[in-house]
């Protein structure tokens, strides 16, 4: 999509992303339902060919993958550096065609990924998932579903799953969300149509609940600032005699002080013992990115649009 999304960035960007784990969420190959003629195929194998170039290691199977049927996405993935998961999607003999899950690398963790895809596929994703997240407990250090269904479907995954996963990706809604923390995990909608990538960034110091480190950040703020007023109100105190003034104060001084503590319980979760944090950032695929020219005149063999202003 020209101005904004396109391989070419996505290259240019992840080139600065050195040693990062690069997973997309699926529903990634085909425009739409029912376009599924020899060009939009040829198409299609060529965005899973780059991807796998590009370094994404493993991709959850969604709606827009299968367009052209679950034999033509098996012969495509044949041999790619690429993994095609799916825990509950089931061919026509009732068997899993794709691994439910992987064990991947990010720096020193391991980090266990399952693919999750709509319900209509197969068994219920809950199911799947849960298979999945058992053969791979006491395996990994975090553990990522990447769920191309609805985000009704996969913020029912994060609930059901409290405390035996840690992210749900999602894919398949028009429009890239703020995480959304729960208890035990975060949910983020990814968006689609490649416009945007989703860096994540972790922190991990122990096995507690995961915190917003941005929230975190503006919290500690927060906290700053309402030291600076109740300061300003206490000294104020000091000159007043009126009884009925001195209650109002006093009134005031204590919402101000059950603010505070508020605010520092929830400030000082991020540096507890225990506690994890996580930072996101959507990285858009904007001109400010540029292409990679070779990549790009690729791309418009298949998008001849792809150059033309919008």
């Amino acid at each position: 999509m020209n101005p904004l999304g396109g391989l070419p960035r996505r290259k240019k960007l992840l080139e600065k992303e050195k040693g990062a784990l690069v997973l997309d969420a699926g529903n990634a190959l085909f425009r739409a339902p029912g376009l599924d003629d020899d060009a939009s195929k040829k198409r299609a194998k060529f965005v899973l060919d780059t991807m796998a170039t590009l370094g994404t290691q493993a991709m959850a199977v969604g709606d827009r993958d299968l367009v052209a049927g679950l034999p033509w996405l098996l012969e495509a993935a044949r041999g790619s550096k690429l993994k095609l998961l799916s825990a509950n999607l089931r061919g026509a003999d009732q068997q899993a065609p794709f691994e439910g899950s992987t064990v991947l690398k990010a720096g020193a963790l391991k980090v266990g990924v399952i693919g999750a895809s709509p319900a209509k596929t197969g068994i219920p994703p809950l199911v799947g998932v849960l298979e999945e997240v058992k053969k791979l407990k006491g395996k990994v250090d975090l553990t990522v579903v990447l769920a191309a269904m609805p985000y009704a479907d996969a913020l029912q995954i994060s609930t059901e799953l409290k405390g035996q996963i840690d992210f749900v990706i999602q894919s398949g809604d028009s429009r890239a969300t703020n995480a959304q923390l729960a208890e035990g995990n975060v949910t983020v909608g990814a968006g689609e149509r490649g416009r945007t990538l989703g860096k994540l960034s972790l922190t991990l110091a122990g096995k507690g609940g995961w915190v917003n480190a941005d929230q975190a950040t503006t919290d500690q703020a927060s906290l700053a600032n309402l030291d600076l007023r109740i300061t300003e109100l206490k000294n104020r105190r000091k000159g007043i005699t009126d009884k009925k003034a001195l209650a109002d104060f006093d009134a005031t001084l204590a919402q101000f002080s059950q603010r505070r503590a508020e605010l520092a319980r929830a400030a000082s979760a991020a540096t507890a013992p225990g506690a994890r944090s996580y930072k996101l950032e959507w990285l858009s695929l904007d001109t400010s990115v540029g292409d990679d020219e070779a990549l790009k005149a690729r791309v418009l063999e298949f998008e001849p649009t792809y150059a033309a202003p919008h």
